[in-house]
């Protein structure tokens, strides 16, 4: 969508260079210096994800260029992937995975189109079990038990919880009906607006718990 915005192709090196990087980069750093602190104090814990745990980031975060090669990293192994589970491409027409896999209700589906549902579900499980094993048992020897402990323990605005669940409601429903409206994707947009919600919501729990 925004890769179209600005006269380049989505899913390119271009892209990624000229746009998913510089996004990426500038997003982390904002919400690492200030946003971290107050979005996930006022989310806390979600059963096993120790998710309060991710505030020790805010104080010491990592180096710059740590940043930037892992968003080359992620959206690199991104395009890879996606040649190879998108119809058409390249990597797809190559493996043969154009082909016709199963008659589904609404048509054919593709080996590719299966591999991409696939990937999205199962690649969701896997990022969440590793979320749940960085912040319970890497961040403490990272940081240090006793600095993820304060960083759990440190105050955040009574009100935090209410207004990043706000925030987020109405900017996924903002999403979907812009969506409606623009024709674009009724995934990725919504997807884009939760994600800048939740930068701007942990900004404003951060500074009033500050305060």
């Amino acid at each position: 969508m925004f890769t179209r915005w600005v006269g380049l192709k989505p899913h390119t090196i271009m892209s990624l260079l000229f746009v998913s990087l510089p996004f990426s980069v500038v997003y982390t750093l904002f919400v690492r210096r200030y946003a971290i602190d107050g979005l996930f104090g006022a989310i806390g814990d979600v059963g096993p994800l120790k998710l309060g745990s991710l505030r020790v980031l805010a104080r010491r975060r990592p180096r710059w260029y740590v940043t930037v090669w892992s968003a080359l990293l992620a959206g690199g192994s991104h395009l890879l992937l996606d040649t190879f589970t998108h119809q058409g491409r390249w990597g797809s027409r190559l493996a043969g995975f154009d082909e016709t896999l199963f008659e589904g209700p609404t048509g054919s589906i593709t080996t590719a189109q299966t591999l991409q549902y696939l990937g999205h579900t199962v690649g969701s499980l896997i990022g969440i079990v590793l979320f749940s094993l960085i912040a319970a048992r890497h961040l403490p020897m990272w940081y240090g038990a006793d600095q993820v402990e304060a960083a759990r323990g440190a105050p955040v605005w009574i009100h935090g919880r209410r207004l990043v669940a706000a925030a987020v409601s109405i900017a996924a429903i903002g999403g979907l009906i812009a969506t409606q409206m623009r024709g674009v994707s009724p995934f990725f947009f919504p997807g884009f607006t939760v994600v800048i919600a939740l930068a701007a919501s942990g900004g404003f729990v951060q500074a009033l718990s500050r305060r």
